[in-house]
């Protein structure tokens, strides 16, 4: 297997037609379907998590009683984060497809604590950038300061991912 992909297998009460289309209207509501093919009971399409995007494959084999549904995730991380989360919301969105409105936490994966984080990051790169050409001997003289900085922001996107 790839780095950056995750598989799962899920058991569905339903025939196969009809567990492909509670599939496409569940990818619907975390991202987009790109392909449905009925003949091999296959879905393909994906969601974002954060800025990336998550390409998502699911294939459905029919049983005596019902389906399985093989899900198949490829993100761009090598710990499969990003595939992991995509696969996540789908299975809920999956398991809630009755409900006339599929309420998935969001379509990209991230919730307003991380935007926050990831939005003052790209802010405290830019100053640092800015103060790097500006000024390179303040920066040099006060490296503690931006080093602290810095793992603090490391340090806060690891909490906040591990949180979400």
């Amino acid at each position: 297997m790839a780095l950056g992909t995750v598989t799962q297998e899920m058991k569905y009460d339903k025939s196969p037609i009809e567990t492909l289309a509670d599939l496409e209207r569940a990818l619907k509501a975390v991202g987009k379907v790109k392909s449905v093919d009925q003949a091999r009971f296959s879905v393909r399409g994906s969601t974002k998590y954060g800025l990336a995007t998550v390409k998502i494959e699911v294939r459905v084999d029919g049983l005596q009683d019902g389906s399985v549904i093989s899900f198949t995730a490829k993100g761009g991380d090598i710990g499969g984060v990003g595939a992991k989360d995509g696969l996540k919301r789908l299975m809920q969105a999956i398991t809630d497809v009755e409900n006339p409105v599929i309420d998935v936490a969001s379509k990209t994966g991230l919730g307003k604590r991380q935007w926050v984080m990831f939005l003052l990051t790209a802010v405290g790169i830019t100053v640092f950038g800015v103060m790097l050409i500006v000024n390179a001997q303040w920066v040099s003289d006060n490296w503690v300061i931006f080093g602290t900085m810095i793992a603090a922001i490391i340090w806060y996107w690891t909490v906040a991912i591990r949180k979400s």
